[in-house]
């Protein structure tokens, strides 16, 4: 989520972790000028299975940035990260960790989710599940 004419604007992207970082890549445009900026934006990813009705969501804030170091490029390289959108995206973005919030939402089944009331079935995840699910997408 980054910011234009001062109103939020979000845009799905295609993304990896690494060192507890968000990195997706870019096409010249709205996020890839914020990451030109070293803008603070906002990355949310969610996972919802709605027959069993739970999921989680992750909440990344922090500072974009265009990743040109040689060294971070190359590492950013190998990364199992493959664009679903026509069109090459030849920049690595970067976002660092800075905050990072999560819920996780049991099912009204679970034995847990009574314990905290129908409004506080949740529970915090980890950036290691966010790693998990980036691993765990085609």
């Amino acid at each position: 989520v980054v910011s234009v004419k001062a109103l939020p604007a979000a845009f799905p992207v295609n993304f990896a972790v690494l060192d507890d970082d968000i990195v997706f890549r870019s096409s010249p445009g709205t996020k890839l000028s914020a990451a030109l900026e070293q803008a603070v934006v906002g990355f949310e990813v969610d996972r919802i299975d709605p027959f069993f009705e739970c999921g989680w969501s992750v909440l990344v804030q922090g500072t974009s940035s265009v990743i040109v170091d040689p060294d971070e490029l190359e590492r950013a390289r190998r990364l199992p990260l493959r664009p679903w959108a026509p069109g090459e995206r030849r920049h690595y973005v970067r976002i660092r960790s800075e905050l990072v919030s999560g819920r996780r939402f049991l099912p009204r089944s679970h034995p847990l989710a009574s314990a905290f009331g129908a409004e506080e079935g949740a529970e915090v995840v980890s950036m290691e599940a966010l790693a998990g699910a980036a691993r765990a997408r085609p």
